[in-house]
């Protein structure tokens, strides 16, 4: 399949086939990293680095907690 380079603003622009971006499992609003090599661009979807809170939070030990910081008087209705 073939498709053609096109000017958009500054830059130049791909249009991907829906066909194409179905078959490497690509949606819009994915990220994708660009690999450059001499007459030859890649396209690889960008995997999220973690898939829930559970992994997000997997590596934290809890060590780098805040001190508390006293920033003077309250200066509304806060509740102390």
């Amino acid at each position: 399949m073939r498709s053609k380079i096109s000017k958009w603003g500054n830059s130049l622009a791909l249009r991907v086939p829906k066909t194409i971006l179905d078959t490497a499992c690509i949606k819009e609003n994915d990220s994708v990293e660009f690999i450059a090599e001499k007459n030859r661009i890649t396209i690889k979807k960008k995997n999220r680095e973690y898939r829930n809170l559970d992994e997000l939070f997997a590596g934290y030990d809890g060590n780098n907690l805040c001190e508390e910081m006293d920033t003077g008087s309250p200066a509304g209705n806060e509740i102390i």
